[in-house]
């Protein structure tokens, strides 16, 4: 399947989400996504991984690059933890989630 949305790190197609890092490669299916929302980093954003100090509910995923990000993207995967990914381009990646989402609960 041809990606809608590709970075350094994040591919997303028609199915998947996959998230490149240590050690492996991550996959969140797109049927589990029940939501998904564009959230700024705050002033603690240098954070590599693990949970948020500033969204102590979310679990970022590694990326060394992240105290250069301003914005995110939270996912909901009705878990008690959200999990947080930086993409290059924020909006344009949560355009791909939310229209295969939509896609997806028409579908249904």
């Amino acid at each position: 399947m041809s990606p809608t949305y590709q970075d350094r790190r994040i591919v997303i197609d028609n199915e998947r989400i996959q998230v490149r890092s240590f050690p492996r490669t991550r996959e969140i299916a797109l049927a589990d996504v029940l939501g998904a929302d564009l959230i700024e980093l705050g002033i603690l954003r240098y954070q590599l991984v693990g949970i948020g100090v500033t969204r102590p509910r979310t679990w970022f995923t590694a990326d060394p690059r992240r105290r250069r990000c301003r914005h995110g993207i939270e996912l909901d995967v009705g878990r008690m933890l959200r999990i947080g990914i930086t993409p290059d381009d924020p909006e344009a990646a949560l355009a791909a989630i939310r229209s295969f989402a939509r896609a997806e609960s028409d579908a249904t």
